[in-house]
């Protein structure tokens, strides 16, 4: 699923309905445009190999089957597929996104790996550089779509609305912007954009009158 759309499913029944059936039927579903570089997939899928490849009495260190395999390592013939009454022949890790306050915390953290440590310490690497970089990956969608809405009010900032004009010649403005626009009496649509209680359908029907 292409990561916009996933983004803006809830706005669109089609791309909700396609989601809800991935996750019910298969389980899972793959994202593509999520803006990873190729480089840091290919030293995840290297990392992924390293830690599948160590002994199994290793491995089974991250195996926490109380909390049904949630987060860490699952080894072989320990998950059955959906409708399936014979034990999947694969093992897997589960790892979730990084917690915040706005997650429930019902919610699991995710599990460190020893091994991976021992790498980050032998080789130098800054752990704070490397959470960072996995935080700017996770919100890398929505800081595009914020950095879009600025320059748009950038962009707004230059139409100028004209002195004393008459809002009630908008006849589709909310009742609630009308006032607050004739209060404020904003400059520019962008100063309008800021106030509260004016939608952005209320900038639209602005910015027609305006010819823009």
């Amino acid at each position: 699923m292409n990561l916009v759309i996933l983004e803006n499913t809830a706005n669109n029944l089609d791309d909700f309905k396609n989601l809800s059936e991935a996750l019910q039927f298969h389980g899972f579903f793959s994202i593509y445009d999520h803006q990873i570089e190729k480089v840091h997939i290919e030293q995840c899928y290297k990392k992924s190999q390293e830690f599948f490849n160590l002994d199994l009495d290793i491995k089974n260190k991250y195996a926490f089957p109380e909390i049904g395999g949630a987060r860490g390592y699952t080894p072989f013939g320990k998950e059955t597929a959906l409708g399936e009454d014979v034990p999947d022949l694969k093992e897997f890790w589960h790892h979730g996104p990084v917690l915040d306050n706005f997650f429930d915390h019902r919610v699991y953290d995710n599990i460190k790996i020893k091994e991976v440590d021992d790498y980050i310490i032998q080789n130098n690497l800054d752990r704070e550089v490397l959470e960072q970089t996995e935080i700017q990956i996770k919100y890398a969608g929505y800081i595009d779509k914020e950095r879009v809405t600025a320059d748009k009010l950038n962009r707004l900032e230059g139409v100028r609305i004209p002195e004393n004009f008459d809002y009630s010649k908008l006849k589709s403005l909310s009742y609630e912007a009308l006032e607050k626009l004739r209060a404020v009496k904003p400059v520019t649509v962008s100063q309008a954009s800021r106030i509260s209680g004016v939608s952005p359908n209320d900038i639209s029907v602005l910015l027609v009158y305006m010819g823009r």
